[in-house]
């Protein structure tokens, strides 16, 4: 027999987030667990700092529909060798009325509307997520031995108080522990009563065409009071798997689903389900913050090491499916027929979960951090699987039951084949999506094979130009220096002709140089002096005001003081509000103080830095001044020794000037001696007789004058063939 549904309305929703900050632990020896590094302003934003502590540190902010900070006078003990639950502390150090007051103002907020819409037909979800040791159990299901309420003792009180007469209610406590789901109700395999000992049979997941996923086989027991319920999640509790971890002496160490199922004489039939995740951060081995290395404990039971790994599987798989249903809610209007892949059936946790995200159900998310920043990393990664979350939209549907009565064998036909369809749409689905990945990831890998290349062609190129660079500054560098060399011989061949001139005109140059230093001194002591003066009347106006301020201030609390006597309990928080308030105004304006103080010596140390560049310039000055004189003073001795070469050019011009003319002369005078020679029949060889005349009477000539005036084709040392 099955419930025929009719649907009379369909809701769309989205995943309501709420983060709730546990209490601070410490040890017995009253040593905090770290530093703050969680901040709540009342109005859903989260802010998270990495190092509260220093100047520049990582700070990201987030924001939900509800935040609930715990840590507000409240210290957890812990021991020694191990991290408690602090909020089982916590409620008995800081009074156990807080404690039921923040729970009931938890449910208030996000309980009370989930618990409406179940009587309205919609079915609920209310899931818990966070770190190990940050009171996600704690939230939901309190401390029965304190008297102290959860999240489902309060529900199952409200729903059972509103509920109309005659309703039944039928209850399902199961566990997913190792990627096997238990029945926390069911018997044992001897047919004992689960009373008796933790049942261990397994049960199979399978999924409905209509109602969707379920764990087949698993009881649903008939309650007829809110008593039996709570004796019933009690039951639930105790059979449920849990160890002794570094991070709580009782931690979950399997992922919990209490359901309510309603059924009105109306004919309206509703669940109501509460999903106790197991905590995050239970690594292959080593259970501890990422962050603090000296908190890291390594664990080396392999049962535990077989149950982190398994809870670690199912929470990463839950979060491909949220990340995925994140995306698709955002791009719903680019994909309206809704063809994303939600890999569902990667894990049995996301498989039952598939209509509480996602699907047909109103869904609250509580998600519990640490204010530690020892546990900075884990805390982050919480707030970002929350808001994932809260992006999720849900499509709640309202319905009522219209009888029972015996489906026939066609609708049985048309379900089961629906179903087949289904099967094989999300197997080629599956498929279609491996596929995609696995050319994502050869896309991947080939451009990571490019940018590898590309990173060593840029190196070698980097190389390349580094050694030339390197050489253009080996050169430079020579060439420097050869200058310098230069420079400073023709600097050795002046100085001693200069020396006396030079003397005098550095010391007076060191004179003025005394002078102006020490009217600079007097003026820099003068303008220390007055900036003393200044900063002591400053602080002198300070210290009245602030005397001022705190005379005010504390004729302000006094007067509240008084009026306070005759107000209420909530008058009193508000006061302290308001001490909080002043505090902040004090920090803020040491802040300025400290801000002032240091745009001062940034200053002071700017007018120092113009000092120094400004007697910089000067020295460049000076230098500049005698480069110019030494370029003055090479000139005139190029000008001069250009001058001597052209004289001794000139003078050389006119020695060959007069060889010429006796040349001619004697050449004019044998000429004539030919004449008379032929006139007197005495002619001979002129050839051989004006070489020999020439040659005797040149030689004659040319013994007269000093070798070094001679120029160079008839000097005795030239042996070519025109001397």
């Amino acid at each position: 027999t099955w419930w025929r549904i009719l649907v009379d309305c369909i809701l769309m929703t989205g995943v309501l987030v709420g983060v709730r900050v546990r209490p601070w632990s410490q040890k017995k020896d009253g040593q905090k667990q770290g530093h703050v590094s969680v901040s709540m302003n009342g109005e859903g934003t989260v802010t998270v700092r990495e190092d509260p502590g220093a100047k520049h540190t990582s700070v990201r902010s987030f924001k939900f529909d509800y935040t609930y900070d715990s840590t507000v006078g409240k210290i957890a003990t812990v021991q020694e060798d191990s991290s408690t639950s602090p909020q089982d502390d916590a409620s008995e150090d800081s009074g156990l009325d807080d404690t039921v007051m923040e729970h009931i103002q938890i449910f208030g907020d996000v309980g009370q509307g989930l618990v409406s819409d179940v009587l309205d037909g919609y079915n609920g979800s209310f899931i818990s997520y966070g770190q190990t040791g940050s009171g996600k159990t704690f939230t939901m299901n309190g401390k029965p031995s304190a008297n102290i309420h959860g999240l489902m003792q309060l529900a199952v009180l409200d729903l059972f108080a509103r509920m109309p007469a005659n309703t039944e209610v039928k209850v399902s406590f199961i566990e997913i522990y190792n990627d096997q789901v238990m029945d926390l109700l069911g018997p044992r395999k001897d047919g004992k009563d689960s009373s008796k000992g933790r049942p261990s049979v397994k049960l199979t997941v399978r999924e409905h065409p209509i109602f969707g996923p379920f764990a087949e086989g698993k009881r649903e027991v008939k309650a007829v009071n809110k008593e039996k319920v709570l004796e019933l999640i009690e039951l639930g509790q105790n059979n449920r798997h849990s160890s002794k971890t570094p991070l709580s002496p009782i931690s979950s160490r399997g992922h919990t689903i209490f359901t309510l199922i309603i059924t009105q004489t109306n004919g309206t039939a509703s669940s109501l389900r509460f999903i106790d995740l197991s905590g995050t951060g239970q690594g292959d081995g080593t259970i501890a913050s990422r962050k603090d290395k000296a908190l890291q404990k390594k664990v080396t039971d392999p049962v535990l090491i077989a149950e982190g790994a398994s809870i670690n599987k199912s929470l990463a798989t839950l979060g491909t499916v949220v990340h995925a249903l994140s995306k698709a809610g955002k791009s719903k209007s680019k994909d309206p027929a809704g063809k994303h892949h939600i890999p569902y059936r990667e894990s049995k946790l996301t498989w039952l979960l598939k209509a509480s995200l996602g699907g047909n159900s109103r869904t609250v998310v509580l998600a519990t951090i640490s204010p530690s920043d020892r546990h900075f990393e884990e805390t982050l990664d919480t707030l970002r699987w929350a808001e994932r979350a809260s992006k999720i939209q849900n499509k709640a549907i309202k319905h009522i039951k219209r009888g029972k009565k015996q489906i026939s064998k066609e609708e049985i036909l048309a379900a089961e084949a629906a179903a087949r369809e289904q099967a094989e749409k999300e197997a080629e689905e599956a498929r279609l999506e491996a596929l995609r990945l696995e050319a994502e990831k050869l896309e991947a890998e080939n451009l990571a094979r490019e940018q590898e290349l590309e990173r060593q062609r840029l190196e070698k190129e980097l190389e390349e130009l580094r050694l030339r660079n390197e050489q253009e500054q080996r050169e430079r560098e020579l060439r420097e220096q050869e200058m310098l060399r230069q420079i400073e011989e023709e600097k050795q061949r002046l100085e001693e002709a200069q020396r006396l001139e030079e003397e005098e005109r550095r010391k007076a140059e060191e004179a003025e140089r005394l002078r102006l230093e020490a009217e600079r001194i007097a003026e820099e002591q003068e303008r220390l002096r007055l900036e003393a003066e200044r900063i002591a009347e400053e602080k002198e106006r300070l210290r009245l005001e602030e005397e001022l301020r705190q005379a005010e201030e504390e004729e302000r609390l006094r007067q509240e003081a008084e009026a306070a006597a005759e107000k209420l309990r909530l008058e009193e928080q508000k006061l302290r509000e308001e001490e909080e308030e002043r505090k902040r105004l004090e920090e803020e304006m040491r802040i300025a103080e400290e801000k002032r103080l240091q745009e001062e010596e940034r200053q002071r140390q700017l007018e120092e830095e113009a000092r120094l560049k400004a007697e910089e310039e000067a020295k460049a000055r000076r230098a500049e001044k005698a480069r110019k004189r030494l370029e003055a003073m090479q000139a005139k001795e190029k000008a001069r020794q250009e001058e001597e070469e052209r004289q001794r050019i000139e003078a050389e011009r006119q020695r060959l000037e007069r060889i010429e003319q006796i040349r001619k002369e004697e050449a004019k005078r044998l000429e004539e001696e030919r004449k008379a020679q032929r006139k007197a029949g005495e002619f001979l060889d002129s050839e051989a007789v004006v070489k020999q005349d020439f040659t005797f009477d040149l030689t004659k000539k040319l013994r007269k004058t000093k070798p070094e005036d001679l120029p160079a084709w008839c000097r005795p040392d030239n042996t070519s063939s025109d001397a």
